[in-house]
């Protein structure tokens, strides 16, 4: 058996370069003419990193998920109209803004710019995430409600109403 000895101390020149690389995996920023692109750790519920968009102005800066967190709902197949309600809710606990198409902290100074990315990345993935389940949460209530309706009219009859049924090959 050989065993691995950690010879990095805190502190160390070593400890500190692997944090910095670790950090450097965690986020990165993709600069464009539009403004720079900041991948955050956090990510949708289908897996996909949150990005946060930051635009400089003469004085502040623009954060803004650029529609990402409704696109990444849509895909699920939730519509605009839901996803905009529990929107503008999870905006005002956060701080940010939403205009029914994107979330945004509109004059970020540079003391605040750090604070604006996080509000921005979260707000984003939390309401994508409180919508999927919301989606989830119908579906099981849609299924429970078909299977209760089917024992209503199948009542009495010899038919038998598995809930879990295990069907095998797609044409059956």
């Amino acid at each position: 058996n050989f065993m691995t000895i950690n010879l990095m101390r805190e502190g160390s020149a070593a400890f500190k370069r692997t944090l910095e690389a670790v950090s450097r995996e965690l986020i990165s920023i993709q600069e464009s003419p539009a403004g720079a692109f900041v991948t955050t750790p956090l990510t949708y519920p289908g897996g996909s990193a949150v990005i946060v968009k930051v635009s400089e102005s003469e004085r502040n800066f623009f954060v803004s998920d650029f529609g990402m967190g409704l696109e990444e709902a849509e895909a699920m197949g939730v519509t605009t109209i839901s996803f905009s309600r529990y929107a503008h809710a999870i905006a005002d606990a956060t701080g940010t803004r939403f205009d029914n198409h994107s979330f945004f902290v509109v004059e970020a100074s540079r003391e605040q710019l750090a604070g604006a990315i996080v509000a921005v990345a979260n707000a984003s993935q939390a309401s994508v995430m409180h919508t999927a389940f919301r989606m989830a949460d119908k579906t099981n209530e849609t299924d429970g409600l078909l299977f209760a309706r089917l024992e209503i009219a199948f009542k009495g009859r010899p038919a038998r109403i598995i809930r879990d049924a295990a069907v095998a090959g797609h044409s059956a």
